[in-house]
């Protein structure tokens, strides 16, 4: 049990920072760009109300703060707050499916962090953020929140996948609470999780090329170059630099590749940044995924509510035999955690085969075999291309001259389409389903029948003419992923009709075995 507790005063901070990240915009427009005292009436108006703003925004902060606490009680986490109107939220610890962790460096120094716990519901308290709090209170609450059985868990199916339990040794919780409970799961240290991978400096290397972060100088260059302007006549010293370095080869191509190491190193420390440090590990019943290196993320979820996994591969990554696996899970998918969602982004595929049959044996890796009929690749030759038609309009209208861009767009477009038939493949038995799609960028998705929520045959008028399918997967996340496998044969659909049919079996022995 954890007491009613406040959030640590560096909250404050922490929405501080966050009131001048989503300012800076006004901030350098107004103070910035508009620098000295003979700026318009307009501009000083502008000033004010910009100064008033942040005065409330600032008072609103304080007071949240203030009415904002947390504490664990019944089995459930109670979070109230409000700045006008008093808010209560409560999530029981048995619902919680996925945990985030964020810590950036200024957390670090105080030795917190926050934590986001997120449910499958569909309700506006289906995510709740414990911000700035200690890390070994973060730490208590996921030990709680990770292996927290109540007795009504049975009516989850998903949980049923999971290892036989035994009695909790967990610490620093109220004993009573657990009274009630048919049992709950060992606690793990780090220590006694198994690591499955951790990036080399090689790894680390070959990623910041892979990331294209080099690329992000030149924006901080455009940046910095609006800045000086206000200060000196940046293109008059910009043409005696370039005079300079243009009076000699010797010297131009020393500043080339000058400016290239510089644009190399910094990508590889934005890398190193990003990714160093990451690792990914599990124990019986999570996986645990860790990065960064000043400012730090982490992410746990439990196996038996990833869905899905889909693993996509650019043109590169298909050249260099590498890969980037994603976890569809059950709790909510916002964009705000999709990037530790992900696994390494640069795995190499054979090594991504391994490291999903050991985290995810409930969806194992298989090759999908089954080819498109020739039918399909008729059908989607003749359909229409809108877009190709569009920008060739566009190009004819303005830019006339251009017009063997029209023949380059053509030979993509069907090139594109060729490809994707080609490398369309599926297969799906009693141990789950692959769907492998797209030309120069593929993506395999992987699940299971007993994770599939509802599946869609449909046909179009000239699929119905030469006997051919969409068929439709549900998995149940939120919001609900959808994938789609297009212009298979009709007598598959059929076939994958009859085999989602016999999901009602999977869910019958799961019934009866309880």
């Amino acid at each position: 049990m954890i007491e009613i507790t406040r959030m640590h005063p560096m909250k404050m901070i922490d929405a501080l920072i966050k009131l001048v990240k989503d300012s800076i915009f006004i901030i350098i427009l107004l103070f910035i760009l508009n620098i000295g005292s003979d700026v318009s009436t307009l501009i000083k108006i502008f000033r004010v109300v910009f100064f008033i703003y942040i005065t409330i925004k600032l008072c609103m902060i304080v007071i949240e703060w203030q009415r904002t606490t947390y504490e664990i009680k019944d089995e459930t986490i109670h979070i109230r707050g409000g700045l006008f109107q008093r808010t209560h939220k409560t999530i029981p610890l048995y619902e919680i499916q996925n945990i985030t962790w964020d810590t950036p460096l200024y957390y670090r120094m105080f030795q917190l962090t926050s934590l986001k716990l997120e449910t499958s519901a569909a309700s506006d308290s289906a995510t709740v953020k414990l911000e700035a709090i200690k890390t070994d209170r973060a730490q208590q609450i996921e030990e709680l929140a990770t292996h927290f059985k109540a007795q009504d868990i049975s009516t989850d199916t998903d949980m049923h996948e999971e290892v036989t339990e035994a009695p909790s040794q967990t610490v620093n919780s109220n004993p009573d609470a657990y009274a009630q409970l048919e049992g709950t799961a060992p606690i793990l240290s780090e220590k006694q999780r198994t690591i499955h991978f951790t990036p080399t400096k090689k790894d680390l290397i070959k990623a910041s090329f892979l990331s294209f972060s080099f690329l992000a100088l030149i924006p901080l260059l455009a940046v910095g170059y609006q800045n000086l302007e206000q200060f000196i006549d940046v293109d008059k010293q910009a043409e005696g630099v370039l005079a300079f370095l243009t009076q000699s080869w010797i010297i131009t191509t020393i500043a080339i590749i000058l400016l290239i190491v510089i644009a190399l190193v910094f990508g590889i420390v934005h890398t190193f940044l990003k990714y160093g440090k990451y690792e990914i590990a599990s124990d019986e019943a999570r996986i645990f995924i860790h990065r960064g290196v000043l400012s730090e993320k982490a992410f746990s979820i439990r196996k038996a509510n990833v869905q899905a996994i889909q693993i996509t591969q650019n043109p590169l990554k298909k050249l260099l035999g590498l890969a980037e696996i994603k976890l569809i899970s059950a709790g909510s998918m916002d964009d705000e955690s999709d990037d530790v969602r992900t696994l390494y982004p640069f795995l190499p595929i054979k090594h991504a085969n391994n490291l999903m049959s050991a985290l995810l044996p409930h969806l194992p890796m298989k090759e999908a075999t089954e080819k498109l009929p020739k039918n399909a690749f008729y059908l989607r030759m003749i359909r229409v291309p809108w877009l190709l038609i569009i920008a060739a309009a566009l190009i004819i209208w303005f830019k006339s001259n251009w017009w063997p861009a029209i023949i380059a767009l053509f030979i993509v477009t069907y090139a594109s389409r060729l490809f994707a038939y080609r490398n369309t493949c599926y297969i799906w038995d009693e141990t789950g389903i692959h769907f492998k799609m797209g030309g120069l960028w593929t993506q395999h998705f992987i699940t299971n029948r007993k994770k599939i929520i509802e599946i869609e045959i449909e046909q179009s008028w000239f699929q119905k003419k030469l006997g051919l399918a969409n068929i439709t997967t549900v998995n149940r996340v939120k919001p609900a992923h959808q994938e789609s496998l297009e212009d298979i044969p009709i007598e598959a659909a059929h076939h994958f009709k009859q085999w989602y049919v016999q999901r009602y079996n999977d869910v019958e022995v799961k019934i009866e075995a309880d």
